[in-house]
């Protein structure tokens, strides 16, 4: 499960991780106090384009702690960072910071990160969590758009994509000619030209087809 996505590529990015302890308590069950030392620590990622995990242990000394809760700090190479947020106001609820590498691997649509091995851990409530990496910036309204940066368009007689679609009415507004019944819309240099249109009277048209 998970509560949020990320471009891929994305950098900085700062995780919670929520886990249960394998005995009910007064924290509702939150599994509170563990660090990067806490004996048989382990934590899993791993790219849907990945064959194996990637793994970080207590044994191994390859999870670092977090000194500000909520300011990314880049672990050492072949580790992590995981700290505690707050055992009082949200038991169980733990941060995570990984490596810029692990959330931009070429090709991968989500990460999977799990904690698969700690005392006192409830395996049966730890659920993997999966966060999509997206090609959009979920975070930018306008990386949609901004994205749009090859100059396409759609060919006579097919539907076209939605990026060629676009390009064709833009530069029908923006950039065109008619010289009697021929209408010639150019590409963004002005001279390339991109669709070729026919209106059926140079002087009162009614009507306007596609020829190129």
């Amino acid at each position: 499960m998970s509560g949020y996505a990320f471009k891929n590529g994305a950098t900085s990015v700062i995780l919670q991780l929520q886990l249960y302890s394998s005995v009910l308590t007064a924290t509702n069950g939150g599994l509170t106090g563990l660090s990067g030392s806490s004996t048989g620590l382990i934590i899993g990622t791993r790219c849907d384009t990945e064959a194996t995990f990637t793994t970080y242990t207590q044994a191994g000394g390859t999870i670092q702690t977090i000194a500000t809760l909520g300011t990314y700090a880049a672990p050492s190479a072949a580790n992590c960072r995981f700290a505690q947020v707050d055992a009082t106001n949200a038991p169980g609820l733990y941060e995570l910071q990984l490596l810029n590498s692990r959330i931009s691997v070429s090709g991968a649509k989500y990460i999977t990160i799990t904690v698969p091995a700690v005392a006192g851990l409830n395996l049966l409530q730890m659920a993997p969590l999966v966060i999509p990496l997206t090609a959009i910036d979920p975070y930018n309204a306008a990386s949609a758009l901004q994205a749009q940066s090859s100059e396409n368009y759609t060919t006579a007689g097919s539907q076209g994509t939605y990026e060629g679609i676009l390009n064709d009415i833009h530069q029908f507004l923006l950039q065109s000619t008619i010289t009697g019944t021929a209408w010639q819309v150019y590409k963004q240099n002005g001279s390339t030209a991109a669709i070729g249109l026919t209106i059926n009277n140079a002087a009162t048209p009614t009507s306007i087809a596609r020829t190129s």
